[in-house]
């Protein structure tokens, strides 16, 4: 009677052949495991846009075209940007006419003042005028020599202790506050704080009531119709190969009309439009 042998003893190479093929899988198995856990890590320097002003701005086409007005929110007039004046229906001229004023010191206090200024028509007032607030006017002369100047904490200069004298603000959420700052190249808009990866709503708006960001008129805007992709890639909303892409376009079919062009470029859409407005101008 023959003697019974293992199944595999007389294959060395079959049994080479399963161990191997073991191995492979158990390797497979570890590789997709750490392939897993490297991309549910969302780094700090992601942008997030936040999701209040992300419903607004997307709102604004849909109300358009319904012929309604849209939920915008109350606003000082000495403070407009590009984007709050194509969604008021300005004239490009008429921003210009009003930035000009502002650089020279003037204070808008009354709608008659900047609907003179902007040269605006009254169906402005008549559709956004419960938009616009106007502040109070700004003391004499001799009322200034006995009002004390506030302290005015810029957001741009603050340390991550300043950060965190903030409720709701430890080391790791100021690292994030200022290695964004950092990629920014500094704050043009306290609404940007809202990208920060992380930080809630409610927080970034008691960071917001104790450090402010300076008038962003006084910050240089670079054309986009003139501009290398190197220069656009300096702006972080427009980093890698979307800088690229925008000014290839812009060489195959001429000049950009308007910045809502850039909505056709896959990552732009109208909802960060305002941000990049910050830092471009035809």
């Amino acid at each position: 009677m023959r003697r019974s042998k293992p199944h595999f003893s007389d294959n060395n190479r079959l049994r080479s052949g399963v161990f191997y093929l073991l191995m492979l899988l158990l390797c497979l198995q570890l590789l997709i495991y750490l392939f897993s856990r490297n991309f549910n890590t969302a780094p700090d320097s992601v942008v997030r846009l936040n999701a209040e002003e992300q419903a607004w701005i997307d709102s604004v086409k849909v109300s358009r075209q319904k012929g309604r007005d849209h939920s915008l929110y109350p606003f000082n007039p000495n403070y407009f940007n590009d984007y709050r004046g194509y969604v008021l229906g300005i004239s490009p001229n008429s921003l210009d006419r009003i930035y000009a004023y502002r650089r020279a010191g003037g204070w808008f206090t009354r709608w008659e003042e900047l609907q003179e200024v902007g040269q605006l028509a009254d169906s402005i007032f008549d559709s956004y005028g419960h938009l616009l607030q106007f502040p109070e006017p700004r003391p004499s002369s001799s009322d200034r020599q006995i009002v004390k100047k506030p302290i005015i904490r810029n957001l741009n200069h603050a340390s991550a202790e300043d950060l965190k004298k903030v409720n709701g603000i430890g080391p790791v959420l100021s690292r994030r506050i200022l290695n964004f700052r950092k990629a920014l190249g500094g704050f043009r808009s306290g609404s940007q704080l809202y990208d920060v990866y992380g930080l809630e709503e409610e927080v970034a708006n008691r960071v917001l009531k104790r450090f402010q960001v300076p008038d962003s008129l006084n910050h240089k805007k670079i054309s986009l119709n003139k501009a290398s992709a190197e220069e656009l890639g300096q702006i972080l909303y427009l980093r890698g190969e979307l800088s690229r892409k925008i000014t290839d376009y812009r060489t195959e079919n001429g000049p950009y009309k308007s910045l809502g062009e850039l909505e056709r470029f896959e990552g732009i859409t109208e909802k960060n439009i305002e941000r990049i407005a910050l830092y471009l101008t035809l």
